[in-house]
């Protein structure tokens, strides 16, 4: 398995391919297999790149909180980039992936050749995930021992089909772990303004899906008004591009092309 080092925790990516470079960040307490469709619809024709954040997946898991932010995150992605030697990229992130991806806009705009903002969690959803999440990390705590059993029946059924992994690892295998994430990501993150956006036009797809108190479609929708180089596409689910991406890959390859062209002689080598 790949890894690097980045301030001292160890973190796992894959890759395949060869071209200009897409990266795909997963969503909260899932792991890079949650973008498997797309990672192997992308590698056909550029070099896909998918990373597990700290206390996700295969990579380390510090145990205090305060490790958790989207700004560490964005800072993961950013030496990602640099040891495989990418000036820029596109960024593919979903949920709390997406969120990584608008902290790099912010902290890093100039890794971004382009980005895909896919499910973010901003001011609609801010309030119901903190309704959720909050009492889930105290739950996780609490119930570590039950949790972990389950986890551990789970671990059991092969994950030969990336897709049912992606559900099995709903039940984390280290629920106190877990709780370190949900508790940072908590307390780092303050309600969103999408004000900041306002001056930074690098290419943004947004995409959203209808039916989804978390993951709003308004939310994306003023996420685009916000950004002067973003577009909006709509999936039918949270789980369109996760089983069935088909339908929207034209669109979102040909947004990846009309990004990386101009940036696809910038490997640092």
């Amino acid at each position: 398995m790949p890894f690097f080092h980045h301030r001292g925790v160890k973190i796992h990516y894959h890759e395949s391919g060869s071209g200009p470079t897409v990266v795909y960040l997963h969503g909260l307490l899932h792991r890079n297999w949650m973008q498997n469709r797309l990672f192997d619809l992308a590698s056909k024709r550029f070099r896909a790149v998918a990373m597990e954040f700290s206390g996700h997946g295969e990579s380390d898991a510090p145990k205090d909180p305060s490790h958790y932010s989207l700004l560490e995150f964005a800072s993961e992605v950013d030496a990602l980039l640099r040891h495989v030697e990418v000036e820029s990229a596109v960024v593919h992130g979903t949920s709390l992936g997406a969120n990584v991806v608008l902290e790099m806009l912010v902290s890093y705009p100039t890794r971004l050749a382009g980005a895909v903002v896919e499910m973010p969690v901003l001011a609609g959803g801010y309030p119901f995930a903190r309704v959720i999440f909050a009492p889930l990390a105290m739950a996780l705590n609490t119930t570590a021992p039950l949790v972990s059993a389950v986890a551990s029946a789970l671990s059991r059924i092969p994950r030969s089909n990336p897709n049912l992994g992606v559900f099995l690892d709903i039940v984390p295998k280290d629920p106190r772990q877990a709780a370190s994430v949900l508790r940072g990501l908590l307390e780092s993150t303050p309600r969103p303004d999408l004000s900041c956006f306002r001056g930074i036009d690098v290419p943004t797809l947004v995409i959203g899906h209808p039916r989804d108190p978390l993951h709003s479609l308004e939310d994306a929708k003023r996420l685009v008004e916000a950004l002067p180089n973003g577009r909006l596409l709509v999936a039918k689910s949270m789980l369109e591009l996760r089983l069935n991406p088909c339908r929207l890959w034209p669109e979102i390859e040909s947004f990846y092309d009309s990004c990386l062209p101009q940036f696809s002689d910038t490997s640092a080598g």
